[in-house]
């Protein structure tokens, strides 16, 4: 985490830069390892897809809060949760010494809703009156990367990667009402708002590294941003 004087291979940043690197792959042999916790899990899968040549990595974490707090709901009239998933995803290649390619994807998810059923009860006019309310709240994050990693000497290295970042949030409310009068007709309103927004990226950047001797090193590049 840094917070303040990040480097200029960051880009244009408000405040601060969180620096996270992804796990590769094992190229010789398989593995996989998790935990359970009391309010989320997680897995890990990895191995090799060509031994020395190209492997995979998946792992996935998704929270059950939900389903933990929806015993203690279920003769309230207001029924709530929240949960928590994503997912992430690389393959590493390695064409010879010189060239490796890597492809990565990350997916995440968060989702908070609150439904409100309401009992039916009859007005002094004998008219039955039922509703029921929910109300939506979401944001994930979808980013997919391909990286290209060039050993042009034994003292300079270029990094060039292709990425994509999706970016969503929506919030939201819908009603239905329904109204049954003395004569056994009904009727029904329906209301429901939203507001969405979001925030796509198209990045390409070129990074390189020169490594003048053991002390000191030189970082330069170029990037685009749409």
């Amino acid at each position: 985490l840094i917070k303040g004087g990040f480097a200029a291979r960051y880009g244009g940043r408000v405040s601060s830069v969180l620096d996270m690197r992804m796990k590769e792959g094992n190229m010789k042999q398989y593995n996989a390892e998790g935990s359970v916790g009391l309010i989320s899990s997680r897995i890990l899968v990895e191995g090799p897809i060509k031994t020395d040549k190209t492997s995979f990595m998946i792992s996935g974490r998704r929270t059950y809060l939900d389903a933990l707090v929806k015993p203690f709901m279920r003769n309230q009239s207001s029924q709530g949760g929240y949960f928590f998933h994503d997912f992430n995803a690389k393959i590493q290649h390695k064409i010879n010494d010189k060239h490796h390619l890597y492809l990565s994807g990350y997916f995440g998810l968060d989702k908070a809703t609150l439904t409100n059923n309401q009992e039916a009860y009859y007005d002094d006019e004998g008219n039955r009156f039922k509703s029921e309310s929910e109300s939506k709240l979401k944001w994930g994050n979808s980013i997919g990367a391909l990286r290209w990693n060039y050993k042009v000497g034994p003292k300079l290295f270029v990094n060039t990667t292709g990425t994509f970042s999706d970016y969503l949030f929506f919030i939201g409310q819908s009603s239905q009402t329904e109204i049954t009068n003395t004569f056994g007709d009904k009727t029904e309103n329906l209301f429901q708002n939203g507001f969405s927004s979001g925030i796509q990226d198209w990045s390409l950047k070129s990074d390189a590294t020169y490594f003048l001797n053991p002390k000191h090193n030189i970082k330069f590049g170029v990037s685009e941003i749409y």
